[in-house]
């Protein structure tokens, strides 16, 4: 017993176990899309305290705007006369439109007496909103009414005041009833009708929005068992928009599920059907022979290709019209959506040649109107003839301004006989000559013209052009070269510089080219800084070639620097085609500087002179005229006689002195003198009494004479002699230098530079001491240079400068150093009267001679500009 408690509890189980199993099936089965989407919410957990409110809207609709070839089935005329063609209401403002002319009626219900009304009923293929543009001739009231069951409601009501005035009445629906009265007779205009009807759309948006105050965890949206992921967070007032692609609506409703964190949200929405708007065909031109031509009155074939881009298969037929809008030819062709066709109409062009603008266009059988259209260009032509130039000279060449022959020949390569004008053209597009030939059809002629060439040299692009008389345009057109010779003359080396004596002639070169292309003569001038011709010469030179010209040039007659030049003329513009400056140096021996500060020959007296003792004179007997004579009287400083020049010299840190000495009956002491005083002072002297070293620098303190410095020498009497000083104050020092020469500039003796400590020097002048005895004194120069020397400067290394006195006699010469430097020895006469200055060149020429009035040791003399 208890073992079949046992089994009957297991075969007891295992019932309840496949009842179980296939009540879950049967659900499954029902609630397939329910479970799909609460199993997404069985796996989060579920938070009955948090409230949800969301707004779900579903949009599926989509408008499309009719023509009243698709959306028009018909418009009755109940009351007047006329018609209304759909085709004549599809496009606003093309000039067609429907006219119905009013009847006379009874007054049925209207506000005022009638007397004439138009009455239209309106049937339409789909239900929109409509728009109907109407007018009248004259003042009427419009009524459009639509039907309410088995009457009709009045929708609305016009007062079209303005005659001719068009507006827009609307309804809607599928049907209308447009009723037009007045007291008078009027016309009624349709002219576009407009359907905007809605159709079910492919895609369908669904919106959810978050109503609440907390924020949503949305996680799918569902439509009609289509999942599409969400995964957002929707906080208080945002909104999701979800989209469903290629929606079948296969049934009457759309049951909208939003998943959320904590529940399903389900919404169904009922799908208004709109009717089905008829598919139609769509008629498009996507190419066709934009220019068509040929000649006058010949037939020609134009092509077009259309193609349906509605959405149902139809037909078309493809027009062509002249320029004057007549039927020229027509296609007709039948295409599916998607389809294309390419079509030939032959067409008769214009009888008269010219450019004319036809139109082509797709009219579509179906829906009655013009779906596409497009204007061509057409070209009537008449035998013309057509111009070539074969052959003409490719290159002209000649001199500048000259006249030269350009020969063309140009064939006819078209239909007729006709006139050319053969032009040519310069290089700036200006007309240079031009002839008229007619040419047969195929054949060829010559054209011969004179033309001139550019005025300025160069190689230059014309053009011959071939203008065709009967058409006005450049048939054909080609370039040739020009060149218009000319020399044109270069400088391309020359002397930059030429130098010499003033007055002088020298040579002058240069290098000329002819840089041109054609061969020239040529007259190169020089000319000088006021423009003056100064010499020229001529030379014919060809294209390319160069010489050397020589000319002989005089120089200024003043010293001076300055700027010539050279130019090339070219005698066959007698134009300057090249100029060139040159620097001339006019050079002169002129006096460049004299350091000599105070100098005298003792011709007379000098001005600006004192002396201190003794008594002081003029005399015969000088080197060179008179001389100096002073005897003295022991009433001097150191009971010597002193004769100085009063222009004190104690600005001076140093200075050089010369002077020539002579006594015939023998003074004590004789030379030159440097007061400090009234009674002291220094003295370079010679000794007359016998000493050793009788040239000698002594110096008297007020009181005794002390030697600071002494050369052993024996002066003679009655001999000239030349004691030169350099002194110079270092410091609290004087220092002493001296040298004595003979009369013909021997050196006799010479005292180092010796420093002595005493007092500074005020004055310079002459000394003798022997009382009552003469010493003569000649050519006294005190310098700030060496008055032992006449320095001449400017020259070249190695030429001579030579001095001589006014009788001839040569007195010194020297070579010019490396620096062009020369240096005069005049020791044995610092001062020359008249002297004459003579340089000579390396080989003994003369360069430049000069004489000057008086030449004196310590000048310095230069030769240049």
């Amino acid at each position: 017993m208890a073992r079949r408690r046992g089994i009957s509890t297991v075969l007891g189980a295992l019932l309840f176990t496949i009842v179980a199993v296939i009540f879950i099936a049967l659900a499954l089965r029902i609630f397939s899309e329910s479970a799909a989407a609460l199993t997404e919410v069985a796996n989060v957990a579920v938070q009955n305290n948090v409230e949800e409110r969301l707004a779900i809207s579903v949009s599926y609709k989509r408008v499309r705007t009719l023509s009243a070839s698709e959306a028009l089935n018909s418009v009755t005329v109940q009351t007047g006369s006329g018609s209304v063609d759909a085709s004549l209401l599809n496009a606003l403002n093309d000039g067609k439109f429907a006219s119905i002319e009013s009847a006379p009626v009874n007054a049925i219900g209207s506000p005022v007496p009638v007397a004439y009304a138009v009455e239209l009923e309106v049937d339409l293929a789909v239900s929109g909103n409509c728009t109907i543009t109407v007018a009248a001739n004259s003042t009427v009231f419009i009524e459009i009414y639509v039907p309410a069951g088995r009457a009709w409601v009045l929708a609305s009501k016009y007062y079209a005041k303005e005659p001719y005035a068009w507006f827009n009445a609307t309804f809607s629906g599928s049907r209308a009833l447009v009723y037009a009265y007045s007291t008078r007779p009027f016309e009624l205009r349709l002219d576009y009708l407009e359907v905007r009807a809605f159709e079910l759309a492919p895609d369908v948006t669904v919106t959810v929005a978050n109503e609440g105050t907390q924020p949503v965890n949305l996680y799918a949206v569902w439509l009609n068992g289509w999942r599409v992921d969400a995964r957002r967070v929707l906080s208080p007032g945002a909104q999701l928009n979800v989209t469903f692609t290629s929606v079948q609506y296969s049934g009457l409703t759309f049951e909208v599920r939003a998943v959320t964190s904590t529940r399903v949200h389900t919404v169904r929405f009922y799908i208004e059907r709109a009717p089905a708007l008829p598919p139609v065909p769509r008629f498009m031109i996507t190419s066709y022979t934009s220019v068509v031509s040929g000649p006058a009155g010949s037939r020609q074939v134009f092509a077009a290709t259309v193609e349906n881009v509605g959405s149902a298969a139809g037909s078309a037929t493809v027009r062509v019209f002249d320029h004057n809008g007549n039927l020229a030819g027509t296609a007709y062709l039948t295409l599916q959506p998607g389809g294309s066709a390419t079509v030939q109409i032959g067409i008769t062009l214009p009888s008269a040649s010219g450019t004319y603008t036809w139109s082509v266009s797709v009219w579509n059988e179906l829906t009655a109107r013009v779906d596409d259209s497009k204007t061509f260009t057409v070209v009537a032509t008449t035998p013309s003839p057509t111009f070539q130039i074969v052959s003409w000279n490719q290159t002209i060449a000649g001199p500048v301004g000259s006249k030269q022959r350009f020969v063309a020949v140009i064939q006819n390569t078209g239909s007729g006989a006709g006139t050319v004008e053969v032009r040519v053209l310069d290089s700036a597009g200006a007309l240079v000559n031009s002839t008229q030939i007619t040419v047969q059809a195929g054949s060829q002629a010559t054209a011969v013209l004179a033309i001139t060439l550019p005025s300025t040299m160069g190689t230059y692009t014309w053009r011959v052009g071939a203008v065709n008389t009967a058409t006005g345009s450049v048939d054909d057109s080609k370039s040739f070269t020009v060149i218009a010779q000319q020399p044109l003359f270069t400088i391309t080396s020359w002397n930059q510089s030429v130098a010499g004596p003033v007055g002088s002639r020298q040579k002058f070169t240069a290098t000329i080219k002819n840089a041109g292309n054609g061969e020239g003569t040529v007259r190169v001038e020089v000319r000088d800084h006021n423009n003056a011709l100064v010499n020229s010469t001529t030379l014919t030179l060809p294209a390319g070639g160069q010489s050397t010209i020589t000319l002989t040039i005089t120089l200024p007659s003043a010293r001076g620097t300055y700027t010539w030049s050279v130019i090339a003329v070219n005698t066959a513009t007698g134009s300057v085609d090249d100029a060139k400056s040159f620097t001339v140096y006019a050079m002169d021996l002129y006096l460049k500087a004299r350091s000599a500060l105070t100098l005298t020959g003792f011709e007379s007296l000098p001005s600006g002179w004192s002396s201190i003792g003794g008594s002081w004179s003029i005399v015969s007997g000088g080197v060179e005229g008179n001389a100096l004579q002073g005897v003295d009287d022991d009433t001097g400083p150191g009971k010597a006689s002193v004769y100085y020049w009063a222009s004190s010299i104690s600005g001076y840190s140093s200075l050089r002195a010369i002077v020539q000495v002579k006594t015939p009956d023998g003074v004590e002491r004789l030379g030159l003198a440097l007061l400090v005083d009234t009674s002291r002072l220094y003295t370079i002297d010679l000794d007359f009494t016998g000493k050793d070293k009788a040239f000698e620098i002594q110096y008297y303190d007020g009181n005794k004479w002390q030697v600071v410095a002494n050369a052993a020498y024996k002066p003679a009497l009655n001999v000239w002699y030349a004691i030169y000083l350099e002194w110079s104050w270092s410091g609290s020092s004087n220092v002493f230098s001296a040298v004595l020469y003979d009369a013909s500039g021997k050196q006799l003796a010479s005292i180092p530079a010796t420093s002595y400590t005493g007092p500074r020097p005020a004055y310079i002048g002459l000394v003798t001491d022997g009382k009552n005895k003469a010493g003569l004194f000649d050519n006294f120069v005190v310098a700030t240079g060496d008055p032992r020397y006449v320095v001449v400067s400017g020259l070249q290394q190695g030429w001579t400068a030579q001095l001589y006195d006014a009788s001839g006699n040569q007195l010194a010469s020297a070579n010019a150093d490396s620096s062009g430097t020369a240096r005069l020895f005049v020791a044995a006469k610092p001062i020359v009267a008249n002297a004459r200055i003579t340089v000579r060149d390396a080989q003994g020429a003369v360069v430049i001679e000069r004489t000057f009035s008086q030449v004196v040791g310590g000048d310095e003399y230069a030769y240049g500009p």
